[in-house]
């Protein structure tokens, strides 16, 4: 890993009396931290320079995207679209892979990129909000060459990939069905529906598998 890796991490707002807000969750920081890389909680500016300046990008997870976005009417149990953060991010992902940094997806960060590139969501899977599940890893591919066939993770998502966007391939899969990991054929991306920041063993353990691997892939994919 080089020195003085720094990561962009997405936020969402949050409306105030006064102002909106920008929040995002410290696991992810925490979990970084112990790799030795540091990030920034993005507030705005201008992503071209953003992307030069940054070494990889994780977008984080949060409510739901606008169903106009993918072609759909909002379904009754989506949460308020953040219009604000749906269009930080799409500019986000846009500028890093033109700079071909790593993106990194965490459960509304799949959504938000298989979006992006063309592929749309199911907007109410049930039984995957606050639970945890088995899924199975495809053979021969990043996660399974680090897991084996089959691990255990949370979840806590009720949207999920539908039809998978063109140039990415599916690496896991939940037992109904749901595409649960996707990494881009070309360019340096990696997504998961999971939370693997609250799967760190010494900072948040929902499951058993400890997760720090994915996020070091923020390094060894640059």
């Amino acid at each position: 890993m080089q020195k003085n890796y720094v990561v962009l991490v997405s936020s969402g707002t949050q409306e105030n009396s006064m102002s909106a807000r920008k929040a995002v969750s410290v696991l992810y920081g925490d979990t970084l931290n112990t790799l030795g890389i540091t990030t920034c909680s993005h507030l705005n500016g201008d992503e071209a320079l953003l992307a030069d300046r940054f070494d990889g990008l994780l977008l984080s997870g949060g409510g739901d995207l606008s169903a106009d976005l993918f072609g759909q009417q909002k379904h009754i149990k989506s949460s308020p679209p953040d219009q604000r953060r749906d269009t930080e991010e799409f500019a986000l992902i846009q500028a890093f892979c033109a700079k071909k940094k790593p993106i990194l997806g965490i459960c509304r960060g799949i959504q938000v990129l298989n979006v992006f590139f063309g592929g749309d969501l199911v907007q109410d899977v049930p039984n995957h909000d606050n639970s945890s599940h088995k899924i199975k890893l495809m053979p021969d591919t990043f996660l399974n060459k680090l897991y084996g066939n089959e691990i255990t993770v949370n979840s806590y998502h009720h949207q999920a990939i539908g039809r998978l966007a063109y140039g990415f391939s599916a690496l896991a899969y939940s037992k109904d069905g749901v595409i649960e990991a996707i990494m881009h054929n070309k360019l340096p991306i990696l997504a998961v529906q999971w939370h693997p920041e609250r799967m760190i063993d010494g900072i948040c353990m929902d499951n058993k598998t400890d997760q720090t691997q994915i996020f070091n892939w923020l390094c060894n994919s640059y």
